[in-house]
């Protein structure tokens, strides 16, 4: 027994615990969705047919992780949701859970997120507004692709990989702020971010890139600590473009 409730003002706030079928029927039943706020719920395990997965799987859904395609259901996203507050506990954002939600324009994470993955928030058209978490150690590939509306990322301090084609096709992406925490960036991650111009990156040794990192961007300038200028230089990939110290 759930005890979940749902407030009936906008934006609708669930408190309470929930489950994976709870948010199936936000996203099925639910018709009417714009704003949601569920930082007040807790995520509890379920197993069974009536969870978030395609086709009525069989499948276990773990606590504290909001559930794989939680409002994609393989065919589109729930196109009403505009704004999501995420619960307070969960430490992952499971693949495909906003994938295709077109009309999503602000999500805010809690800061026990450690993990976005894979195609979470893909093809979210008009994402603008992200709020990550301070915790945040990965960005699986094409967590943010093609995510064109937006403009200007700081991504957190503890953020350790950002995966393959992550943030591949963000057209409007003019800059990127990278934390000290940064090792490694795959392939293709920011490929076709034609209008991104500048990098700051906090990392006092230059991250891991690929030679497709950064294809076909604008990028001009890369800002690097004072001290870390010549090694960066120096690298055969970061060497390509104009290091300058962080100001």
């Amino acid at each position: 027994m759930f005890t979940a409730e749902v407030i009936t003002t906008k934006p609708h706030i669930v408190s309470g615990t929930i489950d994976a079928a709870y948010i199936k029927s936000l996203r099925d039943d639910s018709l009417n969705i714009s704003a949601l706020d569920l930082s007040s719920s807790t995520i509890v395990a379920y197993e069974g047919t009536a969870g978030t997965l395609p086709f009525g799987k069989q499948a276990f859904y773990p606590a504290n992780q909001f559930p794989a395609y939680a409002f994609y259901d393989y065919t589109k996203g729930k196109n009403t949701l505009t704004r999501i507050k995420l619960p307070n506990n969960i430490n992952t954002i499971g693949v495909f859970a906003f994938k295709s939600c077109k009309n999503l324009v602000e999500v805010t994470m809690p800061d026990s997120v450690l993990f976005i993955n894979e195609s979470a928030f893909a093809d979210c058209v008009n994402l603008l507004h992200i709020h990550f978490s301070t915790s945040l150690r990965l960005i699986d590939k094409y967590a943010f692709c093609n995510c064109r509306e937006i403009d200007n990322l700081i991504l957190p301090q503890s953020l350790i990989t950002i995966e393959n084609s992550a943030f591949q096709g963000c057209e409007k992406l003019r800059t990127v702020t990278l934390g000290k925490s940064i090792l490694s960036i795959g392939e293709s991650a920011f490929l076709f971010c034609t209008s991104l111009k500048s990098i700051e990156c906090k990392a006092q040794k230059p991250p891991t890139i690929m030679q497709s990192t950064f294809d076909l961007t604008a990028i001009e300038t890369v800002y690097v600590p004072a001290k870390s200028i010549n090694e960066y230089k120096k690298h055969h990939l970061w060497g390509k473009y104009m290091i300058k110290a962080i100001q």
